[in-house]
């Protein structure tokens, strides 16, 4: 049985211990370990180390939830790394169908009267940084006078967005919108920026051929770990503040040639992400598991009673 690593659920703890009675065989699927960590607890991470050493495989998120699961003594031959994803194919057939003369409509319902468009697309509370990333934008317009920004999401600190989007005509406060709704928005878009914790919205990066702008730092999810900076996005070294944002998404704006080298960079990576390579690895996971030998004990690190 292949379950989420989630050890609240308490469903999770008699499925461990009936394959430690040789009853059947158990397979986790996630990261390795909470990445949240303002909810990490040092007991709930104990008990995940001792279940997650001692599962008979693992289903690991990416290469680094593999990385992650190597770290706490698993061995690396039986874990499969699926390289979780959205249906990037969809995604980019369905922004194909996109028209120029659809996009017209959405320039003159926003007003924009320049290609110089950058896009916010999350949600609107403190790990995103949205007020460095209104801060910055001020600062790229001041650089770039025909700049527009457009934000898509909701949450906690959407009020700072409409607050600045009332003081300047140029941010543009769209709510929420998912799914397809928000790929005419995406294809007007030169850059994505993304200064605060960056999740699968990598991945719509890489299917619409919008260039992710992001910083170093320790809050990104797992999917940070998709993104090659100079390749298919910039990753901006650990530190850098709005000053140093705003100057590298200005430049990055007025350098055609460099921006387009990172447009090509995120149509080869969508090609690496996919609905149908998940079901392939997983399957392929699933045969290896199969056929694999039972999962050594973990008695002797159980507590005694």
């Amino acid at each position: 049985m292949v379950v989420a690593q989630q050890t609240r659920d308490l469903l999770i703890y008699p499925l461990f211990f009936s394959q430690l009675l040789g009853r059947q065989r158990l397979a986790f699927w996630g990261h390795g370990r909470n990445m949240d960590s303002a909810t990490r607890s040092g007991l709930g991470e104990t008990i995940k180390r001792l279940m997650s050493r001692h599962v008979h495989w693992w289903f690991a998120y990416n290469d680094y939830s593999a990385a992650l699961v190597r770290e706490l003594g698993f061995p690396g031959e039986r874990i499969t790394v699926v390289r979780n994803a959205i249906d990037t194919k969809a995604m980019i057939e369905q922004s194909a169908g996109i028209t120029p003369a659809d996009l017209d409509r959405v320039r003159d319902r926003l007003g924009l009267d320049s290609d110089n468009v950058a896009i916010y697309c999350g949600a609107m509370y403190d790990l995103e940084r949205i007020p460095f990333l209104v801060d910055a934008c001020l600062r790229i317009r001041a650089r770039v006078p025909d700049f527009h920004v457009l934000f898509i999401g909701a949450g906690p600190d959407a009020h700072l967005v409409h607050r600045a989007a009332v003081d300047h005509p140029w941010i543009h406060e769209l709510g929420p919108l998912f799914g397809d709704q928000t790929l005419p928005y995406f294809k007007l878009a030169k850059l994505l920026l993304m200064p605060g914790g960056v999740g699968l919205v990598a991945l719509d990066s890489f299917a619409l051929e919008t260039p992710m702008v992001t910083i170093d730092h320790d809050r990104h999810g797992v999917e940070v770990d998709y993104l090659t900076h100079d390749r298919d996005c910039l990753i901006l070294p650990r530190g850098t503040d709005a000053a140093g944002y705003a100057t590298a998404v200005a430049t990055l704006l007025r350098d055609d040639p460099a921006r387009e080298r990172l447009v090509a960079g995120c149509r080869a990576s969508a090609e690496d992400y996919s609905i149908e390579q998940i079901a392939t690895r997983f399957a392929d996971g699933l045969e290896r598991a199969l056929h694999a030998r039972a999962a050594p004990s973990c008695a002797a690190e159980l507590p005694a009673q």
